[in-house]
């Protein structure tokens, strides 16, 4: 309340006065100035009354714990805390306004009694070995990550400390943290960190551990007694031995042992109702995949490249599950029905020994990615879903035809080879990459002259008929060899890059067309005339005239793709196998013969030795 505010109030108690009866006494008025007077100083009071005094730390062990951690981590040469515009430390008087520090306030102004709460210089250029903090006994929050802090960091006697984030420094060990008692988050992530993770035992309020991208060896320690735990994270580290049980981990939601040496199973995830992601790949985990029920809000679950057998669990129910990844394992069985995946973006189960067919994809109306590739998946291609953009099944025994592309507005990359598919090669309407060699597909290929997107496209080794079609106009390599295509070359699109490549022979092709000069000039098949090669006459369908009498190379497309495809007796070779021998080709030296194979032919070759003495296998 201000002076006038006074008047104005007494003026109106005078007026009020004024009309009461006369009997009244009326105050003299000296009276009356030293009633304004203590008006005045009441108000003056309030006002002081509400403001609170700051303390600050002018002096005492806090402060001379801050002024050893300036010193002792190159503070003349930090980015921002040695600044006078920006609070520099030791520049004011005061540590509780040096740049980065936070303090309690107390209402007393005389008993300096402040205490440092929070110390937070990320990116500072803070350097040295780590600093000496055992003064700071009220410190409850510490953030020095992305400096150039070195060494081990100590055992921490600092009850109070509850965030403390150490990432990206060059720290090499962590010792006891029996010390933090009300430690919440930890955060190590990319220094240098060798030897254990100490004991968490201690550490019954914390939520968020983070040790990724060190070199930690041992175990992971018990998770005993951490109710809050959150997240988990040790990703790329040398951690070996078992993943210790994850029960009663009720608030866990994140636990990343991503590319450790990590053995034994997964632990159970019953009663883990919080968990979204689990992130195991790249261990040498074996057993079963635990079953996933009552995990609604699972959101990511990667165990790819271990060594997990069994067969895939139930997906029922997983209506949050965005991303579902266990390539690389050894898992039999059947894929399970994706009913209820409205979530579903990324589902990868290469590399596997899956059997049975790919169930329906309807449903499905997130979906990403879909890699069934390398089991022993049998069956035909269900309808894909609108929004599918990568589809790859390469390397099954899939059957029938390629279904419609027509309503996949979305896909971009579609891998089809190396199985039984039949029947032709539909429009690619927006697809960048396409691959469907290695099959049984008839008819001619599509006119791809208004696939504005596609880029690639592999169509070897199948049984094409027709002419090679008008190109695509922005193609960068396409793959139309050993097929029965005919006739005369095309003429190149306009806007074909210059990095555009062709591998179209063998095939019983013509020369002579009136493009011919068009694709000598730039040489898009690494030859000139185009349908030159490295057989006597030089025509494009050379090796299905001379090379098919088993003196030199007997190749049947079929075996495209297929390591295991091989023979060694060149007389009554089935259909399907590779015979190298030392016949009319004049090779001196095997791997003049893989070079062949692997170059010419894009054959893969299992084996990098073989003898020209006789016919033998690669």
């Amino acid at each position: 309340m201000d002076a006038n505010a006074i008047n104005t109030h007494e003026m109106e108690m005078l007026s009020r006065t004024s009309s009461r009866p006369q009997n009244i006494v009326s105050v003299p008025m000296t009276q009356t100035r030293t009633i304004r007077r203590v008006f005045r100083l009441a108000a003056v009071g309030l006002i002081a009354l509400s403001t609170p005094v700051i303390a600050g730390l002018l002096s005492g062990p806090e402060y001379d714990g801050l002024v050893s951690f300036y010193n002792s981590t190159n503070g003349p040469n930090w980015a921002v805390g040695h600044n006078p515009n920006a609070g520099g430390w030791l520049i004011g008087p005061d540590a509780c306004m040096w740049y980065g520090i936070t303090c309690d306030q107390d209402s007393n102004g005389g008993d300096n009694t402040s205490h440092v709460t929070q110390i937070s210089l990320p990116s500072d250029l803070v350097a040295g070995p780590f600093p000496d903090l055992s003064e700071l006994t009220y410190l409850q929050h510490l953030d020095l990550s992305r400096n150039a802090l070195t060494g081990s960091v100590p055992p921490l006697a600092l009850a109070n400390l509850q965030f403390v984030d150490l990432s990206f420094n060059d720290l090499t060990g962590i010792s006891s943290l029996s010390g933090l008692t009300n430690l919440v988050h930890l955060n190590l992530d990319d220094n240098q960190l060798v030897g254990n993770i100490p004991s968490l035992a201690a550490l019954t309020d914390l939520q968020w551990f983070s040790v990724n991208g060190n070199s930690l060896s041992g175990g992971i320690p018990s998770f005993a007694g951490l109710a809050n735990l959150s997240y988990f994270g040790a990703r790329r580290n040398q951690l070996n031995g078992a993943i210790p049980p994850l029960s009663g981990l009720s608030n866990l939601q994140s636990f990343d042992a991503t590319n450790n040496q990590l053995s034994g199973v997964i632990p159970s995830l019953a009663g883990l109702s919080n968990l979204a992601d689990l992130m195991v790949a790249g261990n040498q985990l074996s057993g079963a995949i635990p079953s996933l029920a009552g995990l609604s809000n699972l959101t990511f679950f990667d165990a790819s490249e271990n060594r997990l057998s069994g067969s895939l669990p139930s997906l029922a129910g997983l209506s949050n599950l965005n991303d579902f990844t266990v390539a690389g394992n050894q898992i039999t069985g059947s894929i399970p029905a994706f009913a209820g995946l409205t979530s579903l973006s990324e589902f990868d189960v290469s590399g596997n020994q899956l059997m049975g067919t790919i169930p329906v994809l309807d449903g499905l109306t997130n979906i990403n990615t879909i890699d069934v590739s390398r089991n022993q998946l049998t069956g035909t291609i269900p309808a894909l879903p609108t929004n599918i953009s990568t589809f790859d099944v390469t390397a099954n025994q899939l059957s029938g035809p390629i279904p419609s592309l027509t309503t996949s507005t979305y896909a971009r990359a579609l891998y089809l080879a190396n199985n039984r598919l039949s029947g032709t090669i539909p429009t690619p309407v927006s697809v960048f990459a396409m691959d469907v060699s290695g099959n049984y597909l008839t008819g001619p290929i599509p006119d791809l002259s208004t696939a504005v997107n596609l880029r690639f496209l592999l169509a070897s080794h199948n049984e094409l008929t027709g002419p090679v079609p008008p190109l695509a106009p922005a193609i960068q390599y396409i793959d139309v060899s050993w097929n029965q295509l005919s006739g005369t070359l095309p003429a190149l699109p306009q806007s074909v890059p210059s990095t555009f490549f062709a591998v179209i022979c063998p095939n019983p092709l013509q020369s002579g067309g009136a493009n011919d000069t068009q694709w000598d000039a730039v040489s898009v098949t690494g030859y000139v005339p185009w349908q030159a090669n490295r057989h006597p006459t030089n025509q494009c369908d050379d090796l299905f005239t001379t090379d098919f009498d088993g003196d030199d190379v007997y190749f049947s497309w079929n075996c495209y793709g297929d390591r295991g495809c091989l023979a060694t007796n060149p007389s009554g070779i089935p259909s399907g196998n590779v015979v190298i021998g030392s016949g009319r080709g004049g090779w001196t030296a095997c791997s003049g013969l893989v070079a062949l194979v692997e170059n010419v032919w894009n054959f893969y070759v299992a084996q990098s030795s073989c003898s020209l003495s006789s016919p033998q296998a690669l």
